[in-house]
C-alpha cells in the first residue's frame, strides 16, 4: 500500500490531501452544526475510529459503543456512516451489520453441514480492514452471567487482532489464523452492573462513548414538532458525511498513514497516559486490582490520533484529547466516571453537596461513588465528622488532569 505523505507537521503547510479533508469535514460540522449539534462530537469520535483503519502500523482492532438512553438519537451518528445500498462504493470501507452475537464471527451452526460453513458465512474475514457498524447492540450486554462470560470472552479473542479459532461438538475445529485488524462501532442502552463486572474480569478491548443529551422540555418539544422536514435534514448530514468518508479514504487508504507521521505532544502523551490509567480504575471492582493500562492506552493514541486525521492535522491537538477523555469516563462504571469528571470541575476536592450537585445524582448515590472512587485508588476519601462534610480529593497524580481539556458532560439528569 503506497504511503500518503501527511504534512502540516513542525511549522509545515498542510498537504493537500489535508486541506481536502478539513473543507469535507467542515460541510458535516455546519450540517450537524445547524440541525442536529449534539450529534457532532459522538460523530467526530465515531469518524476518528474510522480514521484509526488509515494507520498502516496498528494491529489492535478498536471498538468504540455510543451509550445513551433510549430515543436519545445514539444511532445516528452510525446511520450518518451508512453505505445507501448493495452498490454503494462505501461497502469497501464499511460493513453494516444491524443484528449480529458473538458467534457471528466463526460460526459453529449446528444446522448447517460444515461444507457450507465458510467465509461467506463467517463475519470476521468479511470485515477484515473495515469499519463494522452495528447500530444496536443491547442483546451483547443481556443475559445471565453465564452467557456473558460466555460472549465477552469471545470478543475478548476476537478483538486481539490475531485471528479467531474455536473448537465444537458440532464442527470441530473452526477460524482464522492470523492478522485480522478492524474497527467496530455500535450502540447501546446503559449498561448493567453485571455487565460491567463482567467485563472488568475478563478486560475486554471495548471502549465507551457517552452519547446521552438532555431531555427537551415542552418549548423545546414544540419548536421540534414544527420542523416538518425532518428527513430532509437527516438525509443532507447524511450526504454530507457520506462525501467526507470518499474524501477521507482517497485522501488517506485504509492501511497507508504512519503512526509516527501524527505528532503527539510530550504533554498530551503524557495525558493519554493519565486517561489510559483512569479508564482501567473507574471498570475494575472494587478490593481487586485493575487491568493493566498498557493496551487501553494504545487505543487511546490510536484514537487521538485518528481523530487529528480525521481533522486533517499531522498533530494530536486538545480537541483529540477531551474525545479521548470523555471516552475514558464513558468506558467505566457511570457513576464513577461523572464523580471523576465533577472532582475534576471542582478543582480536584470536592463535597458530597458539590458532587451532589455537579453530577447531578442524589447524596446516597454520590457518597457510594466517592467511595469507590477511593477504593480504585483514584481519590481519597474523608468521612463526615461533626457538622464537617465528607470529602473526596483526587489522589496528587490523577490532579494534573484538571487543566486537562475536556468535552461538556452528555448526561441530563442525576441517578435516584
Amino acid at each position: 500500500m503506497k504511503k500518503v505523505p501527511h504534512g502540516g507537521g513542525d511549522g509545515q503547510p498542510p498537504s493537500p490531501a489535508q486541506l481536502a479533508i478539513r473543507k469535507a469535514l467542515k460541510r458535516v460540522e455546519e450540517g450537524l452544526g445547524e440541525h442536529f449539534p449534539e450529534a457532532l462530537d459522538p460523530l467526530k469520535a465515531a469518524l476518528a475510529v474510522a480514521a484509526v483503519g488509515c494507520l498502516s502500523d496498528n494491529a489492535q482492532p478498536t471498538t468504540l459503543i455510543l451509550i445513551a438512553r433510549p430515543g436519545a438519537g445514539k444511532s445516528m451518528a452510525l446511520n450518518f456512516m451508512m453505505p445507501d445500498g448493495d452498490d454503494d462504493w462505501l461497502n469497501d470501507y464499511v460493513y453494516r451489520s444491524d443484528k449480529l452475537t458473538a458467534a457471528s464471527f466463526v460460526s459453529h451452526r449446528a444446522d448447517l453441514p460444515k461444507e457450507t460453513l465458510s467465509e461467506e458465512v463467517d463475519l470476521l474475514p468479511r470485515i477484515k480492514g473495515k469499519t463494522l457498524l452495528s447500530k444496536e447492540l443491547a442483546p451483547f450486554f443481556r443475559g445471565k452471567r453465564e452467557e456473558l462470560m460466555h460472549t465477552f470472552a469471545i470478543l475478548t479473542a476476537v478483538l486481539d487482532g490475531t485471528g479467531f479459532v474455536s473448537d465444537s461438538g458440532a464442527h470441530g475445529r473452526r477460524g482464522y489464523i492470523g492478522p485480522i485488524n478492524f474497527q467496530w462501532l455500535g450502540a447501546t442502552p446503559p449498561l448493567s452492573s453485571e455487565a460491567l463486572e463482567v467485563m472488568a474480569q475478563l478486560g475486554p478491548r471495548l471502549l465507551f462513548y457517552d452519547a446521552d443529551r438532555k431531555r427537551k422540555n415542552a418549548e423545546e418539544l414544540v419548536e421540534y414538532a414544527k420542523h416538518a422536514d425532518i428527513q430532509d435534514r437527516l438525509r443532507a448530514c447524511w450526504r454530507a458525511v457520506h462525501d467526507f468518508l470518499c474524501v477521507l479514504y482517497s485522501a488517506c487508504p485504509p492501511g497507508s498513514v504512519a503512526s509516527g507521521s501524527i505528532a503527539v505532544s510530550e504533554l498530551h502523551l503524557k495525558r493519554l497516559a493519565f486517561w489510559a490509567d483512569v479508564l482501567t480504575r473507574l471498570r475494575a471492582l472494587p478490593g481487586q486490582p485493575a487491568e493493566h493500562p498498557e493496551r487501553a492506552l494504545g487505543m487511546l493514541e490510536n484514537i487521538a490520533r485518528g481523530s487529528a486525521i480525521a481533522h486533517g492535522q499531522a498533530t494530536v491537538n486538545d480537541y483529540d484529547l477531551a474525545q479521548v477523555g470523555h471516552i475514558a469516563l464513558s468506558s467505566g462504571v457511570a457513576g464513577r466516571g461523572r464523580v471523576f469528571r465533577a472532582l475534576l470541575a471542582n478543582g480536584g476536592t470536592a463535597t458530597t453537596a458539590e458532587i451532589e450537585k455537579l453530577a447531578s445524582m442524589s447524596a446516597p448515590t454520590a457518597l457510594r461513588y466517592m467511595e469507590e472512587l477511593a477504593a480504585v485508588g483514584l481519590a481519597h476519601f474523608t468521612e463526615g465528622k461533626g457538622n464537617a462534610p465528607a470529602t473526596v480529593a483526587l489522589v496528587e497524580a490523577f490532579a494534573e488532569l484538571c487543566s486537562a481539556p475536556l468535552l461538556k458532560a452528555k448526561w441530563g439528569e442525576g441517578e435516584g
